[in-house]
């Protein structure tokens, strides 16, 4: 099979067992995977330990209803790629409608920071975009335009749970006013 078959139909079986929320604007519910103090006595995380598959998806009750998959690899030379995609349900009966985001970062002079490899040459992709780990989270910022050419900004923190588990906060913000809130489970593949 097929990597990226793989991870879509490892996607859709997440789906079918439920583990996320997501919401808009600012009000965002997150749920319960594990209580603050089992995350606190976790130890901080390198990127070695989000290295690998994931599946998730947000729960059904929601208006953003996706499937997700998230490959995570480590490079020669400490950096690393992320490719991310999502499935949901297309404007016609039965279809779905996929995203894909594949980057690469490489390492700075400064541990746990990293910077994309190169901006895109469309400037509604990304102009530049950065990555670090703080304690059990990894977080990407995009920076890019919107077609009306605000300025926008994506955030993606993955935090890494135990049971083999991450939980993925992602804020899309548009001149600094929060636009949108996804939150969704992970589950290691």
């Amino acid at each position: 099979m097929q990597p990226a078959k793989f991870l879509f139909m490892a996607a859709l079986a997440v789906g079918v067992a439920g583990c996320a929320t997501a919401t808009t604007g600012s009000g965002a519910t997150a749920p319960a995977v594990a209580s603050p103090a089992a995350a606190a006595a976790l130890p901080a995380a390198d990127l070695s330990d989000f290295a690998g598959p994931w599946a998730g998806h947000t729960e059904q009750d929601t208006s953003a209803k996706r499937a997700a998959t998230l490959l995570i690899e480590e490079q020669p030379g400490g950096g690393f790629s992320v490719t991310w995609a999502s499935f949901e349900a297309g404007d016609v009966a039965g279809s779905v409608r996929q995203r894909e985001r594949k980057m690469t970062f490489r390492p700075t002079a400064e541990t746990g920071i990293w910077v994309a490899d190169e901006a895109s040459p469309d400037p509604f992709a990304h102009l530049a975009a950065w990555a670090r780990i703080v304690d059990r989270t990894l977080r990407i910022d995009v920076l890019g335009l919107t077609r009306d050419g605000q300025l926008e900004r994506q955030v993606y923190e993955r935090q890494l749970k135990d049971g083999g588990m991450m939980m993925l906060t992602y804020r899309r913000f548009v001149e600094d006013e929060l636009a949108r809130t996804i939150e969704a489970d992970f589950l290691r593949l």
